[in-house]
C-alpha cells in the first residue's frame, strides 16, 4: 500500500470520529431564569406548549408536584417540572407552599375528630382545599362512597382569588423633578396656596352621625352563598384526607326508613343511641338534628329521637323539639350513667341570647331530661378548621362510687 493511500485512510478515519463525536453530544438545556416555586393543586392537570387551550400537551402533573415558575403572562405561568418539561398552566391551579401546608394540617387536625354523621354521593364529587367553587380540587369522593361529616360553613359565591405566587416588589417612588428657574428666581421657593375654609357642621350632625341611623339608611343586598361541608374520606388510597364539598351534592347516610320522616327538612347530623333485636336483625335507635332554613347564625333548628318498635317492625317518634337555635357539638354518651339509660346526650341551644346545655337520657322507650346549665364556649378553632367536637364518651362502669359531677367526665 502506498504512502498516499495510508494518508487518505487516516484522514477519512479522523473525519468519521469527529462526526460520531458531534452526533453523540447532547444539546444544551434551554437556559431559563427561575422566578419562584409552586405546587400542583388539582388531582391532575395538563401543561401546554402555549397559552391556547388547543396547544399541544407537554406533560401531565399531579397534586403536590413541585414546579419552578419560569415566566408569567397575566394569571398564567410557564413552569418546569422535576423531569425538565416546560409548559403553561393557569395560576389558579397552583398552590403556594403555605397553602399546601395548610391543606395537610386540615387533614392532620381532623384525623381523630368525631363525625356528626356520615354522608354518601350518587356520583363522583370533588373535594376542594377551600370552600370556593374555583379552588383546586385535590381529591374526589367516588360514586356511592362514604365520608365522615365534620362541619358546615356558608361561604359567599365569589371568584377564587388565590394568594400571589410571586412576591410583588413595590415600585420605587419617582423623584420629583425640579423646575429650572431663570436668574434670581431660581433660588426662590413658591409657597402653596392656603387651604380652603372648613365647612360648617349641619344642624343635625349628631343625629346623622349615629351608627344605627346610618345603618337604617344603608341598603345592603346580600349576595349568593354556597353551603359547604367539611368531610373526611373513609376508604381508598386517600383515606383520612379532609376537604370541602358542596353540601347539596351530599346525602346523609341514615337509613331510608328513618330519613322518610324528615318532612323536607335537611338532616344536619345523626347519632345511634342504642340497638334492639328484630327477629335476628339489629336495629339502631336514632337521634338526629335538622334544619328548615338557610343562611342562619345557628346550625340546626330542631331535633328528634326515633326508637325502633320491634313488635310493629317500624320506627316511631319518641321525642321532638323544634323552632330552636341549636349549635354543635351535640355530645352523645353510650351507655348512660344508670343501667336503664341506653344513652345520654347534651343539646346546646340559645334562648334570649344565652346558650344552654341540656342533658337528656334515652331509656329505650322514652326520654328524660336530667339537667340544664349555661354552656361554656370551647376555644376558637384555627382558620379553615371546624370547631373542636368532643369525642363520644363511655360512661364509667356501673357501681363505681364517685360524686355525680365527676361521673360526667370521661
Amino acid at each position: 500500500m502506498s504512502r498516499i493511500d495510508r494518508r487518505g485512510g487516516s484522514a477519512a478515519l479522523f473525519v468519521l470520529l469527529l462526526t460520531l463525536a458531534a452526533c453523540s453530544s447532547k444539546p444544551e438545556a434551554e437556559p431559563v431564569r427561575v422566578l419562584g416555586e409552586a405546587f400542583a393543586g388539582p388531582m391532575t392537570a395538563t401543561l401546554r406548549q402555549e397559552l391556547s387551550p388547543r396547544s399541544p400537551e407537554v406533560a401531565q402533573i399531579k397534586h403536590g408536584d413541585k414546579l419552578e415558575l419560569i415566566d408569567r403572562r397575566r394569571r398564567f405561568f410557564r413552569v418546569r417540572t422535576a423531569s425538565g418539561a416546560l409548559g403553561w398552566i393557569d395560576g389558579r391551579q397552583l398552590l403556594t407552599a403555605k397553602q399546601l401546608d395548610q391543606l395537610r394540617q386540615l387533614s392532620e387536625g381532623n384525623k381523630d375528630a368525631v363525625p356528626i354523621g356520615q354522608a354518601t354521593v350518587y356520583e363522583a364529587l370533588n373535594l376542594h382545599n377551600e370552600p370556593n367553587r374555583g379552588s383546586p380540587s385535590f381529591a374526589q369522593i367516588p360514586e356511592k362512597g362514604i365520608v365522615d361529616v365534620l362541619s358546615y360553613r356558608y361561604a359567599p359565591r365569589v371568584p377564587y382569588q388565590p394568594p400571589p405566587l410571586l412576591e410583588e416588589k413595590p415600585a420605587a417612588p419617582k423623584a420629583a423633578k425640579k423646575k429650572k428657574g431663570k436668574g434670581k428666581d431660581k433660588d426662590k421657593e413658591v409657597e402653596p396656596p392656603p387651604p380652603p375654609p372648613t365647612p360648617e357642621l349641619p344642624d343635625d350632625w349628631e343625629e346623622i352621625s349615629q351608627a344605627d341611623s346610618l345603618a337604617e339608611r344603608t341598603e345592603t343586598v346580600p349576595g349568593k352563598t354556597d353551603d359547604w361541608t367539611l368531610v373526611r374520606l373513609t376508604a381508598g388510597p386517600q383515606k383520612g384526607l379532609s376537604g370541602w364539598a358542596l353540601s347539596g351534592m351530599l346525602v346523609m347516610a341514615i337509613p331510608d326508613e328513618v330519613a322518610q320522616y324528615s318532612e323536607g327538612h335537611r338532616i344536619m347530623a345523626y347519632w345511634p343511641l342504642g340497638t334492639v333485636d328484630d327477629e335476628g336483625t339489629s336495629k339502631n335507635h336514632y337521634l338526629w338534628a335538622t334544619m328548615s332554613q338557610k343562611n342562619q347564625p345557628f346550625q340546626f333548628d330542631g331535633f328528634r329521637i326515633f326508637l325502633y318498635n320491634h313488635r310493629r317492625h317500624r320506627y316511631e317518634q319518641a321525642y321532638r323539639e323544634k323552632n330552636l337555635e341549636g349549635f354543635f357539638p351535640l355530645d352523645v354518651v353510650r351507655p348512660g350513667r344508670k343501667p336503664d339509660y341506653l344513652s345520654e346526650f347534651t343539646v346546646v341551644t340559645r334562648k334570649d341570647g344565652q346558650k344552654l346545655a341540656r342533658t337528656f337520657a334515652f331509656l329505650g322507650y322514652r326520654v328524660v331530661k336530667l339537667e340544664e346549665k349555661p354552656y361554656v364556649e370551647a376555644p376558637a378553632a384555627a382558620p379553615n378548621q371546624p370547631a373542636a367536637a368532643p369525642a363520644s364518651r363511655t360512661a364509667p362502669p356501673q357501681g363505681e362510687k364517685r360524686p355525680w359531677y365527676k361521673r360526667l367526665l370521661p
